[in-house]
């Protein structure tokens, strides 16, 4: 007679015989499962997997590797990167080695009786089906399925107590690292990222000091869509992503673009103005190869990301762009950026000053004096700009000839005199400035052509 299989007296008998630290495997089955992508091992038969986290004070992501298991087992012939995330062993009381490195994190799973005997099931029903006649394996498996169901609701539940967090040798619980950013409704993995970002915090601060606070999150997904935004902003589309993407390297001041308040557009344009005459910053003068990447020498920005800073330099008249491909960026052809690829502005070819006008400094004085800097910039808008700079600087000269006027006459009441002597001779001294530099503007550059012979410099206009 055919006598029915009791499945579950069999899981239960092979259960109790399965060796503890053979649960180790079953367990990273389960976590695995939880963070809830499909990253490929990057080493066959290792479980390692490239990582990236968002750098949580920068809103920006770092890339790194999360292993499940210990540092004396991992593979070593990945390329190094920001930091290394373990899961270390929970079970066969394993041993791993914590040198304190600044760039690894660990998480010590807190054993729960509860969810060691279900992943004893777990890998019994497993462990059966591969023994079983081929009629037989889908029962293992759907109980399999279920045990899987439970364990992973364990985790997923008590994401935020199953674990502990152990960085530069001192453990702590998620909450006490969490504080303030904890949000309950996180998925696992979000908590886990979380973790370890917080707690890599001082480390990548102190690795890139200089690195820009990014006004909107940046990650792996969309750092492509909003560089593209960033680079068609200089062809004036005005859209938040773009806007966001300038002002977080200090290229805009209200709406327009402008590079006086932004550190790394201002180190560029020094090392512009340091070079020879006729030389060039060629792409490996300002990259170096580091964490299987290019990032700057500087400030360790990526070859992606640094570009909108030389985009901005171009805007402004600072610097041209020359590709690969032949074509160069210019102030006067920047309307043309959205149908450039963006792997050709990463991959330029050279950096260097503009010859001829210097649309930089011209673009500096419409600043100053407050006028779009694109009248002077776009050469279809450069007569009207021009007419409207000869305007200008004529009516603060004669603000200026008649400020000086009343300083040098009796500028008194009653006898006592209405502003303090030296204070007088610095707005007196300040007057003669800008009539010598602004007082025969209009006769000097009176034509589009003559705006060759503007030969003042940055420093004069923080004079």
């Amino acid at each position: 007679m055919k006598k029915d299989i009791d499945y579950d007296e069999k899981i239960t008998q092979r259960a109790a015989i399965i060796a503890e630290d053979s649960l180790n495997s079953y367990f990273y089955e389960i976590a695995y499962f939880c963070l809830d992508w499909d990253a490929k091992e990057y080493v066959t038969n290792f479980k390692i997997y490239e990582h990236t986290l968002n750098w949580h004070s920068r809103h920006i992501f770092r890339e790194g590797y999360l292993f499940l298991g210990t540092p004396e087992t991992r593979p070593t012939a990945q390329p190094p990167r920001d930091y290394y995330i373990y899961f270390v062993p929970p079970y066969g009381n394993p041993t791993y080695t914590n040198d304190r490195k600044r760039d690894e994190v660990f998480f010590l799973f807190n054993e729960s009786d509860e969810f060691k005997n279900t992943l004893k099931l777990y890998a019994a029903a497993c462990i059966l089906k591969g023994l079983a006649e081929e009629k037989n394996k889908i029962t293992y498996q759907n109980k399999a399925d279920a045990f899987k169901k439970k364990l992973t609701r364990f985790l997923s539940d008590n994401k935020n107590t199953c674990f502990d967090v152990v960085y530069e040798g001192v453990k702590k619980q998620p909450m006490e690292i969490m504080k303030g950013s904890y949000k309950q409704d996180n998925p696992f993995k979000e908590t886990i990222d979380l973790l370890a970002s917080l707690a890599l915090d001082g480390y990548f601060v102190e690795k890139y000091p200089e690195f820009p606070i990014f006004k909107t999150t940046i990650t792996i997904k969309n750092q492509g869509d909003a560089i593209r935004r960033a680079f068609d902003r200089f062809a004036g589309r005005k859209e938040q992503l773009g806007n966001n993407m300038l002002d977080s390297f200090g290229l805009l001041s209200g709406d327009n673009i402008t590079i006086q308040n932004s550190k790394y557009a201002g180190y560029f344009a020094a090392q512009l103005d340091k070079r020879p005459v006729g030389s060039v910053l060629n792409w490996s003068d300002i990259y170096d190869e580091r964490y299987g990447q290019f990032i700057d020498k500087k400030f360790g920005i990526s070859y992606a990301l640094l570009p909108i800073v030389f985009l901005g330099l171009v805007y402004t008249g600072r610097a041209v762009i020359t590709l690969k491909n032949g074509t160069t960026l210019t102030a006067s052809n920047l309307e043309g950026v959205p149908k450039v690829s963006v792997l050709d502005i990463y991959d330029f070819k050279h950096i260097s000053k503009p010859k001829g006008m210097q649309l930089g400094e011209l673009m500096r004085l419409c600043e100053i004096l407050g006028l779009p800097a694109g009248l002077i910039s776009d050469p279809n808008s450069r007569e009207n700009g021009l007419s409207q700079l000869i305007n200008k600087t004529q009516e603060i000269v004669g603000l200026a000839v008649r400020a000086k006027s009343k300083l040098d006459g009796d500028f008194s009441l009653w006898g006592e005199p209405l502003i303090a002597t030296h204070i007088g001779n610095e707005e007196k001294a300040s007057a003669k400035r800008i009539t010598d530099m602004l007082g025969n503007f209009a006769s000097r550059f009176n034509t589009v052509a003559k705006l060759n012979n503007f030969t003042y410099t940055m420093a004069m206009s923080t004079g």
